[in-house]
């Protein structure tokens, strides 16, 4: 009866020291998880600091006003007023690459 005892309590032990380094082994692993994902976000933030510079920059006057004067329109892009007053002489002929019928 006695070995009968010792073997329940050393299966008891044995069971504890697995759950022990098993707690241990997933500490670890979270703990290795836990610095990916501190790069990861340290990362994420650097871009972010590096995209609100790129938006500020790009939404600047300065750089708004010299994109504005580098565009060049289409050819056949006219100004609205212009527009108007081709759509009113040009009411009766038909648009280039149309046939009138």
């Amino acid at each position: 009866m006695r070995v009968h005892h010792a073997l329940i309590v050393l299966a008891l032990f044995v069971l504890l020291a697995v759950v022990i380094v098993w707690r241990q082994v997933q500490a670890v692993a979270l703990g290795y998880e836990v610095g990916r994902l501190e790069l990861r976000r340290d990362a994420v933030e650097e871009d972010n600091r590096r995209l609100a510079v790129v938006l500020t920059e790009e939404k600047s006057p300065a750089r708004l006003e010299r994109r504005a004067r580098e565009f060049k329109p289409p050819v056949d892009l006219v100004p609205p007023h212009e527009a108007a007053r081709l759509a009113a002489a040009g009411a009766g002929r038909a648009r280039p690459g149309t046939t009138n019928r």
